[in-house]
């Protein structure tokens, strides 16, 4: 009760103090709010006046994103990077070629994507399937890509062409996913809205025959990346690089098995490297067989850790 009075009391004195006093107030608390609330008072000014999007300068330009997502846009107005790790690893890859493709599976708002469209000679695919995080995705790629070098698909990538179900996080807009269940799990997931997106097959899409090499793919589908396989082992088999989320509970959920994936890449490429999620560091290169083997104990051991995940790199 008395954080409610407390507010109360502190809104009226606030309300009698004049103009040049609250602008003081203000200048204090902004330099006072702390790095890691900052952001969130930023989300609740903007949602009293009816903001929904915004725009944020970081290291991979100006960014255009919904000021709700408390995940990805957020933590590149924190850090003015995102997914710097991967971005890195598939950089320095493309710095070894004049030219090739690139193929971002789950791009979202585009901060996978712009790092490496830079790159002009490098022919991107951006696949994004929920709309709204489609537009920033085309708006921002037509913003920060003056190659012109990127083709942007809203649809979701899976098994078979038609139609999924597609469920929608409430503040972590990185969070979208298909939806194979409607029982509730570690994230409130019943609760969510969901809409329906267009599906198809990766190699119905694109022909793997037909691209540039060397290919590289980037994918982050929260938990689909079985299907996706499923629906693109020939452009896939065809990647010199592949880099990829390995989330059991995620993969679980929508009824894919672990093995699915340890297994393709065992048989596929010679090598590979495991980063702790979201983490900038150096990959260390070990064997696809100690790699493959890796994933297999992380999954069995992780069976019900909600939040266990790594990103995997392989090559060939």
């Amino acid at each position: 009760m008395w954080k409610p009075l407390a507010r109360s009391v502190i809104t009226e004195v606030v309300h009698r103090l004049p103009p040049a006093a609250k602008r003081v107030l203000l200048h204090a608390l902004s330099a006072d709010v702390a790095a890691d609330t900052a952001y969130e008072v930023l989300q609740a000014l903007g949602r009293s006046f009816g903001i929904t999007d915004i725009r944020v300068l970081g290291d991979y330009g100006l960014v255009e994103g919904a000021l709700a997502d408390s995940s990805i846009l957020a933590t590149y107005a924190r850090t003015r990077r995102w997914a710097a790790g991967t971005n890195r690893i598939v950089d320095a890859f493309f710095d070894r070629h004049e030219r090739g493709t690139y193929i971002d599976v789950g791009a979202n708002i585009g901060l996978t994507t712009i790092p490496i469209a830079r790159r002009g000679a490098v022919a991107c695919k951006a696949f994004e399937p929920e709309p709204a995080t489609f537009r920033y995705l085309t708006r921002n790629v037509h913003q920060n890509c003056a190659a012109g070098n990127v083709e942007t698909y809203n649809l979701a990538l899976y098994d078979q062409r038609g139609s999924v179900a597609f469920e929608l996080a409430d503040d972590n807009f990185g969070d979208h996913r298909i939806r194979r269940v409607d029982h509730d799990g570690s994230f409130g997931e019943a609760r969510r809205r969901v809409i329906t997106v267009p599906a198809e097959r990766l190699d119905d899409v694109v022909n793997a025959a037909q691209l540039a090499p060397p290919v590289v793919v980037k994918i982050d589908t929260q938990g689909a990346e079985c299907h996706v396989l499923c629906g693109g082992r020939a452009v896939l088999a065809a990647a010199a690089l592949v880099a990829f989320e390995f989330w059991p509970y995620g993969l679980r959920r929508l009824g894919g098995d672990p093995d699915t994936l340890a297994t393709f890449i065992a048989t596929t490429f010679s090598r590979g490297a495991v980063l702790a999620g979201d983490v900038d560091a150096t990959p260390v290169w070990r064997p696809i067989s100690v790699i493959a083997a890796w994933l297999r104990d992380f999954a069995s051991q992780r069976r019900d850790a909600a939040y266990a995940y790594c990103d995997v790199i392989v090559a060939q």
